[in-house]
């Protein structure tokens, strides 16, 4: 493999992608990849595996693909990893899909609306490995990604709007206000 060894792309994040990907191919496409992988570069690897991927739930993609990148409410703006904020309250505009998908780093900060995104882990976000809650930087931005892939733990955020206060549910229906939210 290019760069990265087979076995600590394993160790970081490819199990959870080779899980993934798993159950997205055929068992032949599969067996193919496991007779391969370790003969071939990463990124004649990762070609394959789309290749195949595409082959099989070319459907399922293209629906994907069809979703818009965020939800918006008339205060909240629900996507994946965020928003151009720098566009202000023309964040729609000014934000392509590359940032929809993939921004990095988190905002933090007052924004025109209340911004719930995952995509970074919030243990990386708090910079405490061990903290795995709802991140909540005191202003605008909630993140919920507490990386369940590694942790076992997946978080929700509910919100009231009765009293516009969000709320992280627990184990056992439990709703626990502000219960490990990480201010900023």
């Amino acid at each position: 493999m290019d760069e990265m060894s087979y076995d600590s792309w394993l160790k970081t994040d490819g199990e959870h992608r080779y899980n993934a990907f798993r159950t997205l191919v055929t068992k032949e496409q599969f067996e193919y990849i496991r007779e391969t992988e370790r003969n071939l570069s990463f990124a004649r690897l990762n070609h394959e595996a789309v290749n195949m991927v595409i082959e099989t739930s070319g459907d399922l993609i293209k629906w994907i693909r069809s979703m818009e990148s965020f939800y918006e409410t008339d205060t909240q703006i629900f996507v994946h990893a965020g928003v151009d904020e720098e566009a202000e309250e023309y964040w729609k505009c000014g934000t392509g899909d590359d940032v929809f998908l993939w921004k990095f780093p988190a905002s933090f900060g007052k924004f025109c609306k209340t911004v719930i995104a995952g995509h970074v882990g919030t243990g990386n976000i708090a910079r405490d490995r061990s903290f795995h809650e709802v991140y909540y930087d005191g202003a605008s931005h909630y993140y919920i990604d507490g990386s369940v892939y590694k942790h076992g733990k997946l978080l929700l955020l509910a919100y009231d709007e009765n009293d516009g206060k969000y709320y992280q549910v627990e184990k056992r229906g439990l709703i626990l206000r502000d219960k490990g939210f990480m201010r900023g």
